[in-house]
């Protein structure tokens, strides 16, 4: 993307946020291993980041809110003379939205306590009616949301993380839902079947 944060990220971002701490929650550590331990941040609020584009430098100004699904956009506001298509097509909203997330996670850090590495195979074997149903839940709920926030298909993000099916990994799902757990909304994606009028279908996961 040639839309680059038109100052600094932190000078580039404005608006009024606040941050929930919640305890114990899982979270990703560098080399992309789940674990629990650390208290895990909930932004909530409304903002806005100024972009420039680097050829041209036309500027971008987008909207956007933040709860605990993650970004959504508001509004996209591009400025400067004689704007051509290619500038509009070369936005892409998915790195906006990350590079929000970044500035959050970077503007908020979490005091650490000592991880616990989750072992996903371990976690596993308390399907459907382990002793630890709760902590299991805690952490589709965690990888449920992280991939709706990252636009990734999120029931299959579960069925990878566990080594399960796309059927089980649904029913972990609904079992969050039913026992408490707020989960975001998923995002449509293009499915692989094909309706009767020979169009691709679109489901939700």
């Amino acid at each position: 993307m040639h839309w680059k944060p038109a100052y600094l990220l932190e000078d580039s971002i404005q608006g009024d946020f606040t941050v929930t701490i919640g305890r114990g929650g899982p979270y990703i550590l560098e080399d992309f291993t789940m674990a629990v331990g650390r208290r895990s941040p909930y932004f909530e609020g409304e903002g806005a980041l100024e972009l420039e584009h680097e050829e041209t430098k036309h500027g971008c100004t987008i909207g956007f809110q933040v709860d605990h699904s993650g970004v959504t956009i508001s509004s996209v506001e591009f400025r400067g003379e004689n704007l051509a298509v290619a500038e509009l097509q070369d936005l892409s909203l998915r790195e906006a939205k990350n590079l929000i997330l970044d500035y959050l996670q970077e503007r908020y850090p979490i005091q650490e306590d000592e991880p616990q590495i989750i072992d996903y195979a371990t976690l596993r074997k308390e399907w459907p009616n382990g002793n630890n149903m709760r902590g299991l839940l805690a952490v589709v709920s965690f990888i449920y949301n992280r991939a709706v926030q990252r636009e990734l298909p999120a029931t299959m993000q579960v069925a990878k993380a566990f080594g399960v099916s796309r059927a089980t990994a649904s029913r972990m799902i609904a079992r969050a839902r039913e026992d408490g757990f707020d989960l975001a909304n998923p995002v449509p994606y293009p499915g692989r079947r094909k309706g009767n009028n020979g169009t691709k279908e679109t489901t939700d996961r």
